[in-house]
């Protein structure tokens, strides 16, 4: 048995293909690892108003304007200029940057349609908009951000208290529910500055107030997910919006960017879905032609003649077919690693691997590369099936190009049927194995994609199709007539 192993693993890594298929793997890492490094340049927080061409040009189509005869456009041009030049003063990373990107864009427009606007438009304001303005902008400018939250802090604590004044003087039948929404605005905003305190996160355009706004969303847990009345499609969509607001939690306390999505560390948490194609064309090419192609060039004859029973070639070409999934696992993980490294650097690789644990309602960290081979191990069926299917089809058909290409358009086809089935909650597609073969959609008592399956089930249907294949492809092959190959 030994022998015959050496042998096959001999025979595939001498073939062209095999290097072909790793090269042009290697030239997708290195493209993906470019893209994902292109993506993470975007700026995702992009101001036009901030941009020195768009103010250049503004500048100079506000000297053309009629202020009477436009005046809605003069005070739209003139408030970006005004914007602009304020937004200069500070450095873009500042607390002040931030709060003028909130904020100061209404200040400085209500300021100018007070100033330019019609006497309707100066009715419409109740308050002089240029002492809101200067109260606002000494406040920036005195204060450390600190200062600016306690501040802040002070307004919305008086706010929330006069909605809730004027909301216990009305009767229970007038009680207004816009009312409820403006005081749970405001408490949400209240909420956000207290913690940005007591976390010490001063102001500023990065992940860690992204998690802070996340983490005072109460929103999102206003439902859960044993609600009976909830659709499958809400409870999927609440899922993700529970793991989110835990996981900004963990950002807030670590300061770490767990929730990138252009770094290194990205790319390998996905990088069994980034690579799947390649992972199922190598393997198929690999097991798909383990006995048809020594039935198209009449080796099999050869190996027939030796010692061995067709039992234990049939299982030593197996054995090394669904090894080949190990090692091309292993060469994807060390090329991404290395690629990912060097374009988008090693450093997010030392951040680990964090997610929500359904089952215990708690937040669990792993080692990237742990976390790696968990979902290695979790992706398994996927490619345990693939392969046998076309180790079974190089048996039954002895075709090479049959039992490679059938596969994966096979594959390319599902993904059709997975989405019908899970759109329209199709009970009677259960049965499929690309509904049940993704176990790593169990982990950590998450729902599953598809509406009608379990654990168990999958395993089950997964069990069922890879034993009809094995017998399959071995009772063919052991009652296939060599004389008439």
């Amino acid at each position: 048995m030994g022998s015959l192993i050496k042998n096959e693993y001999i025979k595939i890594f001498k073939k062209k293909s095999t290097y072909i298929v790793l090269i042009i793997l290697f030239i997708f890492v290195i493209l993906t690892s470019i893209i994902y490094k292109f993506m993470n340049n975007i700026l995702p927080n992009y101001d036009y108003r901030t941009s020195d061409d768009y103010i250049a040009s503004a500048r100079e189509e506000i000297k053309n304007i009629n202020v009477e005869s436009d005046r809605q456009h003069y005070i739209e041009l003139k408030t970006d200029i005004d914007y602009y030049e304020l937004y200069k003063k500070y450095d873009k990373d500042s607390w002040q940057a931030y709060l003028i990107k909130r904020d100061f864009y209404g200040y400085l427009y209500n300021m100018n349609l007070y100033k330019y606007g019609t006497h309707a438009d100066k009715e419409s304001l109740t308050e002089n908009p240029e002492e809101i303005y200067n109260k606002e902008l000494g406040k920036l400018n005195n204060s450390d951000w600190k200062q600016y939250v306690n501040e802040e802090i002070k307004v919305l604590e008086s706010q929330v208290d006069q909605l809730k004044q004027a909301k216990e003087a009305q009767s229970e039948l007038t009680a207004s529910s816009e009312m409820d929404n403006q005081i749970s605005v405001l408490q949400t905003k209240l909420d956000l500055a207290k913690l940005r305190l007591e976390k010490d996160i001063p102001y500023g355009d990065n992940f860690v107030n992204e998690a802070i706004e996340v983490r005072t969303n109460h929103s999102l847990l206003d439902d859960k997910l044993d609600e009976p009345n909830m659709s499958f499609r809400d409870k999927l969509m609440k899922q993700e919006e529970i793991e989110t607001y835990e996981k900004a939690k963990y950002v807030i306390d670590n300061k770490q960017d767990i929730n990138n999505k252009n770094d290194a560390r990205a790319v390998m948490l996905s990088v069994f879905d980034e690579y799947s194609i390649f992972i199922i064309i190598f393997l198929v090419m690999v097991a798909g032609g383990m006995i048809s192609s020594e039935m198209e060039k009449g080796t099999i004859k050869m190996l027939l003649v030796k010692p061995y029973s067709r039992t234990k070639i049939l299982l030593a070409k197996y054995i090394v077919s669904l090894s080949m999934i190990f090692f091309i696992f292993a060469v994807i993980v060390v090329l991404q690693t290395i690629v990912g490294g060097i374009i988008l650097g090693f450093d997010s690789l030392s951040v680990p691997a964090v997610v929500y644990n359904f089952s215990t309602h708690s937040l669990e960290t792993y080692n990237l590369f742990a976390y790696v081979g968990i979902m290695a191990i979790h992706k398994l069926p996927i490619y345990i099936l693939m392969t046998t299917l076309s180790f079974a089809l190089s048996a039954l058909f002895g075709h090479t190009v049959l039992a490679v290409v059938l596969p994966i358009v096979g594959n390319i086809g599902s993904s059709l049927i997975n989405q019908l089935a899970s759109y329209y909650s199709i009970k009677q597609l259960a049965i499929f194995p690309t509904l049940n073969w993704d176990f790593s959609q169990f982990m950590n008592g998450r729902i599953p994609n598809y509406e009608f399956t379990s654990l168990g089930f999958a395993s089950a249907v997964c069990i069922v199709y890879w034993l009809i294949m094995i017998v399959v492809s071995w009772w063919v092959f052991n009652k296939k007539e060599i004389k008439n190959i």
